[in-house]
């Protein structure tokens, strides 16, 4: 990679003198306090307010002024001669030769060349006509010397309606602010036709009631203000160049003596020199850095070349599902960009150089690898490639001797398995018993305090919303819809009996439950009867408000009628499909047939949900509604199950951009919010596919489990190198309503 050309640090300084005559008038010019009993105040701001004398002609001012301004020339030119400065051009030059480079930094001499600078310059500027600088010219008031600032009280007393101070409190950030404690009420002055009036006559009038009734300026927040759910996505992203990795951070090469180093041309680089790699890298930070993973994964990922590139693949392959998404078909290269083959054929080049060494076949940092590769193929949505990558992960975290015995202070193992269940919610299916054992044993209830969660309508605390009502208001329509679906997971985990999933864990209801009376039905009546956006402009601020509710009212019909008729998510949507979005608001068990009119009402049920959510801020991942948008994407990406969704479409190429465009959103919110809250995210997961294996047996379908590979395991017989195969243990739904119904959750 070509070294940068310019840098952020490589500012050229520009001196005082340097500058032009109207600069250095404005940097050094300190205007008086205006007067403003006059309405003419503010037109003779140019002339200076001395309190000792004030001119009652113009003639006299005028006198005065040209008075002082001869004496102000006439000492200057006394003090340049004095001190043996050149006036003219041809002795303005001075030269300074030293024999030793400690005398450059000599204090005394660095003094005399700046005098030296500074009178040559205030010479030239007397012999211009149209010179405004003072310093050369004189000031217009009597003395003829520079007025300095007048300090906080004799400005007060000179000028009462001069502001006292610079910010108003409450339109700064909180750090500018005065930490002085507020006026008690009786300090409180009344400001009255221009009069101020206090409360109290005999105390002293808060400064801050002097400054004009302006409208405050726009409070400019970053992401530790408001305590975001993630650090480091909700506003205010560093200006590193990798993952908010400082340079610091970086291994340093070996350097000859003198020559030039950025460290930032340190970090490892593609071979291809087409590809732009610092543009990858500032991708990959902008989407997928937060200070979670700068503090638990960036370390691991500098050990090892393949490690830090291959996070590159994960942030090209949603660059290129993104365009993709907003580009018409005819546009769509079929393979992906050229970019995004290149890096992931380098990156599984290196992959495999590192399993040639006996070293590196089962290291943290080659299992990093091919980890971040797996992310990439979920959102390339090729299943069988991305079955390849699965299997090769199990194959070398079993080498390790399981997951327990992965490195990165426990990340890997469960960032490892929270991307096996993810593939398997997006497909319904259940993960290997490897990975389903080591989830049961990361148990990540909501609890009963106050701290902020990733919550949805399937994780959060039995009270309710916490966090969502951090940004919207229990009245917000968006708000009422989430507590309608909270409520319907809840009255479905009470139904259902879960006596045919093996082991049995013995679930004895709660006083808590037995108070619900609503049904599941009752709660997807209220679900399907929530009047869509469009029919509701005035509720809602702006646009992306609007599009989010309506792709969470999408979501949860097919989450509510699923779960009313004990349907895979897929099939649910695939009988929803005949139906227009607001249609929908009187359900029938059996709905009627599907139109075949080239309509909208022909779209696939996830490609209505991705066109609502196309139009969100999915800048930050919804803030504090990031579990909620997790939530969707998983329902929306389970309904697009290719598995499962045998009908016919008009438009599969379409139903397929649109499956990638989900799971990429899925890959990125498992990123964004794993290193933070990776033990609820990881719960999430759990319930998700727990809900799914209850509705496809309840189905009576019966939902496809690889036992060797369809959930990462690997389909080799007893003895293989992976050993024997171990039957997968289906308890996830078990363990689920236990805790809902346990009122633990």
């Amino acid at each position: 990679m070509a070294p940068l050309q310019t840098s952020p640090y490589a500012t050229i300084a520009v001196p005082l003198y340097s500058t032009t005559n109207t600069q250095a008038a404005t940097l050094i010019r300190v205007d008086p306090p205006m007067n403003s009993t006059s309405p003419d105040s503010q037109a003779s701001t140019n002339q200076s307010k001395d309190s000792a004398y004030v001119p009652t002609s113009q003639g006299q001012l005028a006198n005065r002024t040209t008075n002082a301004t001869r004496k102000k020339q006439s000492r200057a030119s006394r003090q340049c001669e004095t001190q043996g400065a050149p006036t003219s051009n041809t002795t303005s030059l001075r030269f300074f030769v030293v024999d030793n480079p400690d005398k450059l930094k000599d204090k005394h001499q660095m003094r005399e060349n700046r005098k030296h600078v500074m009178n040559d310059y205030l010479s030239k500027e007397r012999r211009k006509p149209g010179s405004t600088d003072v310093r050369a010219t004189g000031s217009a008031n009597s003395s003829g010397k520079r007025k300095r600032p007048q300090s906080q009280s004799s400005a007060r007393s000179e000028n009462p309606s001069a502001p006292g101070v610079i910010f108003k409190a409450g339109t700064v950030s909180d750090s500018l602010q005065s930490s002085a404690s507020p006026p008690a009420a009786s300090q409180v002055p009344v400001i009255s036709n221009g009069t101020q009036h206090s409360a109290n006559a005999a105390e002293e009038v808060n400064p801050a009631s002097e400054l004009p009734r302006t409208t405050p300026r726009r409070v400019i927040r970053f992401a530790d203000d408001e305590t975001p759910l993630v650090r480091g996505i909700a506003g205010g992203f560093n200006n590193s160049r990798y993952l908010r990795t400082s340079a610091g951070d970086v291994p340093m090469p070996v350097a000859r003596l003198g020559s030039s180093l950025n460290p930032f041309n340190t970090w490892p680089t593609l071979s291809d020199p087409s590809l732009d790699v610092e543009q990858l890298k500032w991708s990959c930070s902008r989407k997928f850095g937060s200070r979670g993973i700068v503090a638990h994964w960036v370390p691991s990922l500098l050990k090892a070349k393949h490690a830090f590139l291959s996070t590159i693949c994960i942030s090209s392959s949603h660059d290129d599902v993104m365009m993709r998404g907003l580009q018409a078909p005819h546009e769509r290269l079929r393979y992906g960009s050229t970019d995004g083959i290149k890096v992931r054929t380098e990156v599984i080049s290196m992959i495999n150089d590192a399993l040639a060494d006996p070293k590196q076949q089962a290291a943290d940092a080659t299992i990093v690898a091919v980890l971040h590769l797996l992310n990439s193929e979920v959102m390339g949505g090729d299943d069988q490639t991305m079955s390849v990558h699965q299997r090769g992960l199990h194959q070398m975290i079993r080498r390790r001797g399981g997951l327990e015995y992965l490195g990165v202070d426990g990340e890997l193992a469960v960032l490892s398995t929270m991307v096996m269940y993810l593939i398997s919610a997006l497909r319904e299916t259940e993960p290997h018993a490897d990975f389903v054992t080591f989830a049961a044993q990361k148990r990540a209830k909501p609890g009963t305090d106050l701290r902020q969660l990733p919550e949805s309508p399937i994780y959060c605390r039995m009270s309710g919303y916490h966090t969502i009502t951090r940004s919207i208001p229990p009245e917000h329509p968006t708000h009422k819809l989430l507590e309608s679906l909270r409520l319907l997971t809840n009255s479905y985990v009470r139904r259902s009996d879960a006596s045919f999933i093996s082991p049995l864990t013995p679930i004895h209801v709660n006083a808590s439950w037995d108070q619900s009376t609503n049904s599941v039905l009752t709660h997807r009546d209220a679900i399907f009867a929530t009047i869509p956006a469009e029919d509701r402009p005035d509720d809602f601020k702006n646009a992306s408000e609007r599009y989010q509710f309506e792709a969470v009212r999408l979501v949860g019909l097919v989450y509510a009628y699923a779960l009313a008729n004990e349907v895979p998510f897929s099939k649910a949507a695939a009988e929803l499909g005949g139906f227009t979005a607001a249609s929908t608001r009187n359900p029938t068990t059996n709905p009627p047939p599907r139109s075949t009119s080239p309509t909208p009402e022909n779209m696939s049920w996830h490609l209505l949900i991705k066109s609502a959510l196309v139009c969100t801020n999915l800048s930050d991942c919804w803030g504090h509604l990031a579990g909620v948008l997790f939530w969707a994407v998983i329902v929306a990406g389970a309904c697009a199950n290719p598995q499962a969704n045998k009908q016919n479409t008009q438009n599969p190429e379409e139903d397929e951009e649109g499956r990638k465009w989900l799971a990429a959103i899925a890959v990125r919110c498992s990123i964004v919010m794993g290193f933070e809250h990776g033990g609820p995210l990881l719960e999430t997961l759990k319930r998700m596919v727990g809900i799914e294996r209850s509705l496809g047996r309840v189905e009576g379908e019966g939902v496809v489990v690889n036992s060797g590979g369809g959930g990462g395991g690997l389909e080799l017989g007893e003895g293989g190198v992976m050993g024997p195969r171990v039957p997968v243990v289906q308890g996830t739904f078990s363990d689920f309503a236990a805790d809902f119904m346990s009122g633990c959750v």
